[in-house]
């Protein structure tokens, strides 16, 4: 089998994205949307095919990442929820999208 190789635009997407998690979200506890992800502004428009994201995961919308996990504690809790429990899913996030890279 083939490897595939991150091409440098996917590259620091993940990079961009990455940081935004680290800054964005988890400091300021931004609600995330693929309208501020630079992976989603890349991929979000082929349904997801080539990001580095939904290669991992094998799915597309970042189903099967901490990402789902993050968002469903803000739908539930709102804003407001535990910083602490928000922090932590977030580095959840981090450390997955950190995986990503190939």
């Amino acid at each position: 089998m083939k490897k595939l190789k991150m091409s440098k635009r996917s590259k620091a997407a993940l990079d961009k994205a990455i940081k935004h998690w680290e800054v964005d979200v988890k400091e300021n506890n931004e609600y995330p949307r693929s309208d501020n992800c630079a992976l989603c502004g890349l991929y979000i428009k082929n349904e997801c095919q080539g990001c580095p994201v939904c290669i991992k995961a094998k799915q597309s919308e970042c189903y099967r990442t901490p990402y789902y996990e993050y968002t469903a504690v803000l739908d539930l809790l709102g804003i407001a929820s535990d910083i602490a429990q928000r922090k932590r899913l977030a580095q959840k996030e981090i450390d997955f999208l950190k995986t990503c890279y190939y």
